[in-house]
């Protein structure tokens, strides 16, 4: 099932589509200097970023005044680029919106009264920690508010009574939040639940379609987001139940990958075991941090070095080449790259085609499926990668901050 923006927009034919390295540019100057928002009205402002509607039913228009071209809802994210100012002194701002058709990069550029628009809250400042997936990401706030920006697929944005959360998980299909007393609430498929064999949690765990996570007494619970039938639920409770105590987890389509209060790292398939892979994994040593996704498992050592290893000995994007990487704090990876945290702030990949040189001052970490998020220490978070998912994630999509 594909996924696209599902902003709310409803757009005419015939609008104006704007393709290729256009867009790419203008999102790249964006996320290579992030901007400090305020909650002002764009009226007066001579701007150019991202805004949010502040009405249901707004215009966007072909010209200042002139024919419409899409209905905005309330909370759509778009991409400001210029800003004019009509005979009758009415402020216009040409704007760029996502087309909203599944997994399509189309989008639509219009006129939008300024008085219409804001520039949203803590969009990407004063975060103190951060979740990211293909289609939104999660931020929680250092006043206690969590953030939730990207395309609205099964209200996985409706976060406005998560004040308080103590950590988040942005998962391709759910989003998930640990409340301070251990108990964990989950968004997803039209529907906020808490389950109540989820208690007594301090720690998610993100995986590519699941989430996890991990109790006091180190052991685990785990959530397949995909299938979610009676089938696919045992599997995961067996998995959880054969890792046994674990001080780290890292969830995986065919299997998990438990890391040890010894320093070794523990594979627990429920099928077919990859006798390769399993040799390589249960070698390492004074491991102090796994991460994981496709096929390939990732551990950091408390040197400061990294090892790596995918099924059946397989390399396919160079995912696994880190063995030259050093000073390394903290890890994580994508299905075809891996990312690495350096002690002095800068960062390290693998054969990739997402340039994180110039990075500085960085304290964590996101690889996503195509993009790379990372939060510095002022608490600011800064971007790299394919603009392509960032029209999906940001222009047409929505933003909700915690109440």
């Amino acid at each position: 099932m594909g996924h696209g923006l599902m902003g709310g927009s409803s757009c005419a034919a015939g609008g104006i589509n704007v393709r290729g390295r256009f867009i790419g540019f203008a999102f790249a100057l964006l996320l290579c200097y992030p901007i400090v928002f305020s909650v002002v009205s764009l009226a007066e402002e001579e701007y150019i970023g991202f805004a949010q509607v502040q009405k249901g039913e707004t215009n966007l228009r072909e010209s200042p005044g002139g024919n419409l071209l899409c209905k905005l809802e309330k909370e759509d994210m778009v991409y400001v680029l210029d800003r004019e100012e009509s005979a009758s002194g009415v402020v216009w701002y040409k704007a760029t919106i996502n087309h909203n058709k599944a997994n399509s990069c189309e989008t639509m550029t219009g006129y939008v009264r300024g008085d219409l628009l804001t520039l949203p809250p803590f969009l990407f400042t004063d975060v103190e920690k951060i979740s990211a997936s293909k289609y939104h990401m999660l931020c929680i706030l250092r006043d206690g508010r969590v953030l939730a920006v990207g395309s609205d697929h099964n209200d996985v944005l409706e976060v406005r009574d998560w004040m308080g959360m103590v950590d988040v998980v942005a998962g391709n299909l759910a989003s998930v939040g640990l409340r301070p007393d251990g108990t964990v609430a989950v968004l997803t498929d039209t529907r906020a639940w808490v389950d109540p064999k989820w208690a007594g949690v301090q720690r998610l765990v993100k995986g590519r379609t699941a989430y996890g996570g991990i109790k006091a007494d180190g052991t685990v619970l785990i959530h397949y987001e995909v299938n979610n039938t009676s089938e696919e639920i045992g599997r995961a409770n067996r998995m959880a139940e054969s890792i046994g105590q674990v001080a780290d987890l890292a969830i995986l389509p065919e299997f998990v990958a438990g890391l040890k209060p010894d320093g070794t790292v523990q594979l627990v398939w429920d099928g077919e075991i990859d006798e390769r892979l399993l040799e390589t994994v249960s070698g390492w040593r004074d491991v102090v941090d796994i991460a994981g996704a496709g096929f390939q498992v990732v551990a950091l050592r408390k040197d400061g070095s990294v090892v790596a290893a995918m099924k059946s000995g397989r390399n396919d994007h160079g995912q696994c080449e880190v063995d030259s990487w050093t000073d390394i704090i903290a890890i994580d990876t994508a299905d075809t790259y891996t990312l690495g945290l350096k002690k002095d702030g800068t960062l390290m990949i693998t054969r990739n085609t997402i340039d994180v040189s110039g990075l500085t001052d960085i304290t964590s970490i996101q690889a996503a499926e195509s993009f790379v998020a990372a939060l510095t220490k002022d608490g600011r978070v800064v971007f790299r990668g394919d603009y392509h998912f960032w029209a999906i994630f940001g222009v047409g999509g929505h933003m909700v901050v915690s109440d």
